[in-house]
C-alpha cells in the first residue's frame, strides 16, 4: 500500500499491539480506506506526506 515506516496495514490479529499499544507512547491516526474508495485513494498520499514530514512523531 505505501512504503512509509510510518503507514502500514493494520488487522484484528495486531490491532492492539500496533494501535492500542502504540497509543501509549504517540499519538495514532487511524484512516479506515478501501481500494475502491475514491476519496480514500486521494487522502493517502497527503497522509503519507504528513507522515515523512513529521518524521515519527505520530503513527
Amino acid at each position: 500500500m505505501n512504503d512509509s515506516p510510518f503507514i502500514f496495514t493494520v488487522d484484528e490479529s495486531n490491532f492492539t499491539k500496533l494501535v492500542i499499544e502504540a497509543s501509549q507512547r504517540q499519538p495514532v491516526l487511524v484512516d479506515f480506506w478501501a481500494e475502491w474508495c475514491a476519496p480514500c485513494r486521494s487522502l493517502m498520499p497527503v497522509l503519507a506526506r504528513l507522515a515523512q514530514a513529521y518524521g515519527g512523531k505520530f503513527i
